[in-house]
Protein backbone atom coordinates (compact mmCIF):
# COMPACT_ATOMS: atom_id res chain seq x y z
CA UNK A 1 0.00 0.00 0.00
CA UNK A 2 1.35 3.48 -0.86
CA UNK A 3 2.35 5.73 2.03
CA UNK A 4 0.77 9.14 2.54
CA UNK A 5 3.98 10.71 1.18
CA UNK A 6 3.52 8.73 -2.06
CA UNK A 7 -0.14 9.69 -2.34
CA UNK A 8 0.65 13.40 -1.96
CA UNK A 9 3.53 13.28 -4.45
CA UNK A 10 1.73 11.23 -7.10
CA UNK A 11 -1.39 13.39 -6.90
CA UNK A 12 0.63 16.60 -7.15
CA UNK A 13 2.69 15.35 -10.12
CA UNK A 14 -0.45 14.28 -11.98
CA UNK A 15 -1.96 17.73 -11.49
CA UNK A 16 1.29 19.43 -12.49
CA UNK A 17 1.59 17.47 -15.74
CA UNK A 18 -1.93 18.47 -16.68
CA UNK A 19 -1.18 22.14 -15.97
CA UNK A 20 2.36 22.25 -17.33
CA UNK A 21 3.91 23.28 -14.01
CA UNK A 22 5.80 20.11 -13.15
CA UNK A 23 9.04 21.57 -11.74
CA UNK A 24 7.45 24.19 -9.48
CA UNK A 25 4.94 21.73 -8.10
CA UNK A 26 7.51 19.01 -7.38
CA UNK A 27 9.64 21.56 -5.53
CA UNK A 28 6.63 22.79 -3.57
CA UNK A 29 5.57 19.27 -2.58
CA UNK A 30 9.15 18.43 -1.57
CA UNK A 31 9.21 21.52 0.67
CA UNK A 32 5.88 20.63 2.33
CA UNK A 33 6.91 17.01 2.93
CA UNK A 34 10.21 18.13 4.48
CA UNK A 35 8.39 20.60 6.71
CA UNK A 36 5.93 17.95 7.85
CA UNK A 37 8.76 15.52 8.53
CA UNK A 38 10.59 18.13 10.60
CA UNK A 39 7.43 18.93 12.55
CA UNK A 40 6.90 15.24 13.30
CA UNK A 41 10.48 14.77 14.46
CA UNK A 42 10.24 17.88 16.67
CA UNK A 43 7.08 16.84 18.47
CA UNK A 44 8.63 16.76 21.96
CA UNK A 45 6.67 18.83 24.48
CA UNK A 46 7.36 20.12 27.97
CA UNK A 47 5.08 17.39 29.34
CA UNK A 48 6.85 14.57 27.50
CA UNK A 49 10.28 15.92 28.44
CA UNK A 50 9.24 16.40 32.08
CA UNK A 51 8.17 12.75 32.31
CA UNK A 52 11.74 11.66 31.58
CA UNK A 53 14.48 11.41 34.20
CA UNK A 54 16.01 14.87 34.67
CA UNK A 55 18.09 17.04 36.98
CA UNK A 56 16.37 18.22 40.18
CA UNK A 57 17.95 20.42 42.85
CA UNK A 58 16.42 21.24 46.25
CA UNK A 59 16.94 24.27 48.48
CA UNK A 60 15.54 25.02 51.93
CA UNK A 61 14.16 28.43 52.87
CA UNK A 62 12.84 29.85 56.16
CA UNK A 63 10.06 28.14 58.16
CA UNK A 64 9.97 24.90 56.20
CA UNK A 65 9.58 26.48 52.77
CA UNK A 66 11.35 24.60 50.00
CA UNK A 67 12.40 25.29 46.43
CA UNK A 68 12.98 22.65 43.78
CA UNK A 69 14.42 23.45 40.37
CA UNK A 70 14.14 21.16 37.37
CA UNK A 71 16.02 21.10 34.07
CA UNK A 72 14.75 18.93 31.22
CA UNK A 73 15.23 19.36 27.51
CA UNK A 74 15.08 23.07 26.73
CA UNK A 75 12.90 23.83 29.75
CA UNK A 76 13.38 25.16 33.26
CA UNK A 77 10.86 24.58 36.01
CA UNK A 78 10.75 25.92 39.56
CA UNK A 79 8.40 24.88 42.35
CA UNK A 80 8.05 26.71 45.67
CA UNK A 81 6.35 24.94 48.57
CA UNK A 82 5.27 26.94 51.63
CA UNK A 83 3.66 25.23 54.66
CA UNK A 84 0.36 26.66 55.90
CA UNK A 85 0.57 29.97 57.76
CA UNK A 86 4.33 30.27 57.26
CA UNK A 87 4.25 33.07 54.69
CA UNK A 88 2.25 36.25 54.29
CA UNK A 89 0.99 37.06 50.81
CA UNK A 90 0.74 40.70 49.73
CA UNK A 91 -0.43 42.15 46.41
CA UNK A 92 1.48 45.03 44.85
CA UNK A 93 0.12 47.54 42.34
CA UNK A 94 3.19 48.10 40.15
CA UNK A 95 2.13 49.43 36.74
CA UNK A 96 5.80 49.37 35.78
CA UNK A 97 7.16 49.28 32.25
CA UNK A 98 10.71 48.00 32.59
CA UNK A 99 12.59 44.72 32.93
CA UNK A 100 11.29 42.40 35.64
CA UNK A 101 14.46 42.46 37.76
CA UNK A 102 14.17 46.21 38.17
CA UNK A 103 10.41 46.17 38.67
CA UNK A 104 10.63 43.53 41.41
CA UNK A 105 13.79 44.74 43.14
CA UNK A 106 11.95 47.53 44.93
CA UNK A 107 9.50 45.02 46.41
CA UNK A 108 12.09 42.85 48.16
CA UNK A 109 12.79 42.91 51.88
CA UNK A 110 14.83 40.72 54.22
CA UNK A 111 11.90 38.32 54.74
CA UNK A 112 10.93 37.89 51.08
CA UNK A 113 10.68 34.27 49.98
CA UNK A 114 9.47 34.94 46.44
CA UNK A 115 7.95 37.49 44.11
CA UNK A 116 5.56 36.09 41.53
CA UNK A 117 4.14 37.64 38.36
CA UNK A 118 0.59 38.91 38.79
CA UNK A 119 -2.54 39.27 36.73
CA UNK A 120 -3.48 40.58 33.30
CA UNK A 121 -3.29 43.94 31.59
CA UNK A 122 -4.87 45.55 28.55
CA UNK A 123 -4.93 48.94 26.82
CA UNK A 124 -7.03 52.04 27.33
CA UNK A 125 -8.41 54.19 24.52
CA UNK A 126 -5.11 56.06 24.35
CA UNK A 127 -3.16 52.87 23.73
CA UNK A 128 -1.61 52.87 27.19
CA UNK A 129 -1.21 49.70 29.26
CA UNK A 130 -3.45 49.26 32.29
CA UNK A 131 -4.19 46.43 34.75
CA UNK A 132 -7.29 44.28 34.21
CA UNK A 133 -9.16 42.54 37.02
CA UNK A 134 -9.60 43.08 40.73
CA UNK A 135 -6.63 44.46 42.61
CA UNK A 136 -6.84 45.20 46.36
CA UNK A 137 -3.84 46.53 48.27
CA UNK A 138 -3.80 47.33 52.01
CA UNK A 139 -7.58 47.11 52.13
CA UNK A 140 -8.13 49.53 49.24
CA UNK A 141 -9.51 48.60 45.84
CA UNK A 142 -7.12 49.76 43.13
CA UNK A 143 -8.83 48.08 40.15
CA UNK A 144 -12.43 46.88 39.88
CA UNK A 145 -13.54 43.30 39.30
CA UNK A 146 -13.81 42.10 35.71
CA UNK A 147 -17.00 40.13 34.93
CA UNK A 148 -15.16 37.06 33.69
CA UNK A 149 -17.18 33.85 33.54
CA UNK A 150 -14.20 31.79 34.73
CA UNK A 151 -10.96 32.18 36.61
CA UNK A 152 -10.72 33.27 40.20
CA UNK A 153 -9.32 35.58 42.86
CA UNK A 154 -6.42 34.95 45.20
CA UNK A 155 -6.96 36.76 48.50
CA UNK A 156 -4.93 37.25 51.67
CA UNK A 157 -5.13 38.87 55.07
CA UNK A 158 -1.44 39.76 54.80
CA UNK A 159 -0.62 37.76 57.91
CA UNK A 160 -0.41 34.17 56.71
CA UNK A 161 -3.94 33.21 55.63
CA UNK A 162 -4.79 33.06 51.93
CA UNK A 163 -7.54 31.62 49.79
CA UNK A 164 -8.40 31.17 46.13
CA UNK A 165 -12.07 31.37 45.22
CA UNK A 166 -13.85 31.15 41.84
CA UNK A 167 -14.93 34.13 39.75
CA UNK A 168 -18.55 33.40 40.63
CA UNK A 169 -17.70 34.32 44.25
CA UNK A 170 -15.75 37.46 43.31
CA UNK A 171 -17.67 39.52 45.87
CA UNK A 172 -15.59 37.88 48.59
CA UNK A 173 -12.60 39.91 47.41
CA UNK A 174 -13.81 42.97 49.30
CA UNK A 175 -13.48 41.12 52.61
CA UNK A 176 -9.74 40.69 52.29
CA UNK A 177 -6.85 43.10 52.74
CA UNK A 178 -5.21 41.89 49.53
CA UNK A 179 -6.81 40.39 46.43
CA UNK A 180 -5.89 39.77 42.80
CA UNK A 181 -8.06 38.45 39.98
CA UNK A 182 -6.64 36.18 37.27
CA UNK A 183 -7.57 33.21 35.08
CA UNK A 184 -8.07 30.35 34.65
CA UNK A 185 -8.27 27.97 37.60
CA UNK A 186 -6.17 25.04 36.36
CA UNK A 187 -6.56 22.64 39.31
CA UNK A 188 -9.80 22.05 41.21
CA UNK A 189 -10.08 19.58 44.08
CA UNK A 190 -6.84 17.92 43.10
CA UNK A 191 -7.72 17.43 39.44
CA UNK A 192 -6.83 19.23 36.22
CA UNK A 193 -9.70 21.62 35.42
CA UNK A 194 -8.81 22.91 31.95
CA UNK A 195 -9.36 21.33 28.54
CA UNK A 196 -7.57 21.75 25.24
CA UNK A 197 -8.85 24.45 22.90
CA UNK A 198 -7.63 26.17 19.75
CA UNK A 199 -6.38 29.21 21.67
CA UNK A 200 -4.24 27.17 24.05
CA UNK A 201 -0.79 28.10 22.76
CA UNK A 202 2.64 27.52 24.27
CA UNK A 203 3.82 30.25 26.63
CA UNK A 204 5.84 30.56 29.81
CA UNK A 205 3.46 29.76 32.68
CA UNK A 206 3.06 30.40 36.43
CA UNK A 207 0.35 29.25 38.82
CA UNK A 208 -0.33 29.54 42.55
CA UNK A 209 -2.26 26.81 44.35
CA UNK A 210 -3.59 26.34 47.88
CA UNK A 211 -4.72 23.26 49.81
CA UNK A 212 -7.66 23.20 52.21
CA UNK A 213 -5.14 23.35 55.07
CA UNK A 214 -3.49 26.44 53.59
CA UNK A 215 -0.30 24.92 52.15
CA UNK A 216 0.91 26.80 49.08
CA UNK A 217 2.49 25.46 45.89
CA UNK A 218 3.81 27.93 43.32
CA UNK A 219 5.00 26.47 40.00
CA UNK A 220 6.62 28.18 37.03
CA UNK A 221 7.63 26.67 33.69
CA UNK A 222 9.97 28.54 31.35
CA UNK A 223 11.64 28.19 27.97
CA UNK A 224 14.22 30.56 26.48
CA UNK A 225 11.96 31.62 23.61
CA UNK A 226 8.92 31.98 25.91
CA UNK A 227 7.20 28.91 24.43
CA UNK A 228 7.15 26.62 27.44
CA UNK A 229 3.78 24.86 27.38
CA UNK A 230 0.06 25.02 26.73
CA UNK A 231 -2.21 25.44 29.73
CA UNK A 232 -3.24 21.80 29.51
CA UNK A 233 0.36 20.57 29.48
CA UNK A 234 1.32 22.91 32.30
CA UNK A 235 -1.69 21.85 34.37
CA UNK A 236 -0.72 18.19 34.15
CA UNK A 237 2.84 19.04 35.19
CA UNK A 238 1.48 21.06 38.13
CA UNK A 239 -0.73 18.16 39.22
CA UNK A 240 2.20 15.74 38.99
CA UNK A 241 4.29 17.95 41.28
CA UNK A 242 1.45 18.34 43.77
CA UNK A 243 0.80 14.60 43.82
CA UNK A 244 4.48 13.90 44.43
CA UNK A 245 4.32 16.14 47.50
CA UNK A 246 1.02 14.49 48.52
CA UNK A 247 -0.75 17.84 48.34
CA UNK A 248 -4.41 17.92 47.34
CA UNK A 249 -4.70 21.36 45.80
CA UNK A 250 -8.15 22.82 46.35
CA UNK A 251 -7.59 25.41 43.63
CA UNK A 252 -4.61 26.54 41.59
CA UNK A 253 -4.92 29.83 39.73
CA UNK A 254 -2.88 30.68 36.65
CA UNK A 255 -1.23 34.08 36.63
CA UNK A 256 -0.49 36.01 33.45
CA UNK A 257 1.63 34.05 30.98
CA UNK A 258 4.27 35.09 28.47
CA UNK A 259 6.53 37.93 29.62
CA UNK A 260 4.35 38.34 32.73
CA UNK A 261 5.27 34.85 33.93
CA UNK A 262 7.94 35.58 36.52
CA UNK A 263 9.26 33.93 39.69
CA UNK A 264 12.09 35.58 41.62
CA UNK A 265 13.57 34.02 44.76
CA UNK A 266 15.96 36.64 46.22
CA UNK A 267 17.50 34.52 49.00
CA UNK A 268 18.74 32.01 46.43
CA UNK A 269 19.51 34.52 43.68
CA UNK A 270 17.09 32.71 41.36
CA UNK A 271 15.31 34.66 38.63
CA UNK A 272 12.93 32.96 36.17
CA UNK A 273 11.09 34.64 33.31
CA UNK A 274 11.54 36.85 30.29
CA UNK A 275 14.39 39.33 30.80
CA UNK A 276 13.24 41.90 28.24
CA UNK A 277 11.34 45.15 28.62
CA UNK A 278 7.67 44.62 29.39
CA UNK A 279 4.72 46.00 31.33
CA UNK A 280 4.13 44.55 34.79
CA UNK A 281 0.72 45.58 36.18
CA UNK A 282 1.07 43.94 39.59
CA UNK A 283 2.86 41.22 41.53
CA UNK A 284 2.45 38.81 44.44
CA UNK A 285 5.02 38.74 47.22
CA UNK A 286 5.45 35.94 49.75
CA UNK A 287 7.24 36.95 52.96
CA UNK A 288 8.20 34.57 55.74
CA UNK A 289 5.98 35.18 58.76
CA UNK A 290 8.08 36.66 61.55
CA UNK A 291 7.30 34.82 64.78
CA UNK A 292 6.83 37.10 67.76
Amino acid sequence: MASWYDVILITAIREAVLKGKLFKTIFGVWFVVCALSFQTSSAATALSEFSKSHQIDSFDLDHGAQVRTHRFGEYQLVELYIPAAKAALTVHDLRAKEVAVQAYRELQNKNTLAIVGGGFFGYNRHGQEQPIGLVRVDGKRKISVMPWSHGGVIASDGEGTLRIFPASSKGQGGRWKYALQSKPIIILNGNVDVAKNLRDAEYNRVAVGVTVQGDVLVVGLFQSFGQAATLVQFSHIYKSLADERELKILRALAMDGGAGAQIHIPKLGLVYGDTGLSYFPNALRFDAVVER
